[in-house]
């Protein structure tokens, strides 16, 4: 009888896992596809808010973000796909949970004096964040953030998470 109990726990704590990863997916690529189709408002509400907090709240993360968006469009280039990957290991540290999760982003850039037309394709990593037992995940960019950047933001992952080191973007020409 205890072996069975054991073996059902151990069931029904994988299945909360993966339904946990599944769900972080989706959160992430609802937050990668709105970032493509510019919808900034859907991005920040998928922000973690202490992040959004930092940055002057929604409207001025708002407005710097269009802003932004808005000089990348001037000159000619447009972010072409999103995609979240797999998500890893959902980590508990302190009264947080964290999961770090693969993104690759597609942008379109024209000639210019130094690069012919084409699209960088760079991977990166956002870090979900739950405070409320995954209940609802937030995320941030950490795709050129260190450790010690992570640390100082979220000090209770240290030594329990490490971010994957960015690698330089892959160029591909177009005609």
């Amino acid at each position: 009888m205890k072996r069975t109990l054991v073996i059902l726990l151990l069931l029904l704590a994988g299945t909360n896992l993966f339904a946990q990863q599944a769900k972080i997916k989706a959160l992430a690529q609802q937050m990668a596809t709105a970032t493509v189709k510019g919808d900034f408002k859907t991005v920040i509400a998928h922000t973690d808010p202490e992040t959004v907090k930092k940055a002057g709240g929604p409207d001025a993360m708002l407005k710097v973000v269009t802003n932004m968006f808005a000089q990348l469009k001037k000159s000619g280039m447009t972010i072409r796909s999103a995609t979240a990957g797999n998500p890893g290991p959902v980590l508990q540290a302190g009264n947080k949970r964290f999961c770090a999760v693969p993104e690759t982003v597609a942008m379109a850039v024209p000639a210019n004096n130094m690069t012919p037309k084409g699209v960088y394709t760079a991977q990166s990593t956002l870090l979900a964040v739950s405070t409320d037992n995954g209940a609802n995940w937030y995320f941030v960019n950490s795709g050129s953030m260190s450790d010690e950047a992570l640390y100082k933001l979220y000090p209770e992952v240290k030594g329990k998470i490490s971010l994957p080191k960015q690698t330089p973007p892959q160029f591909t020409p177009e005609q």
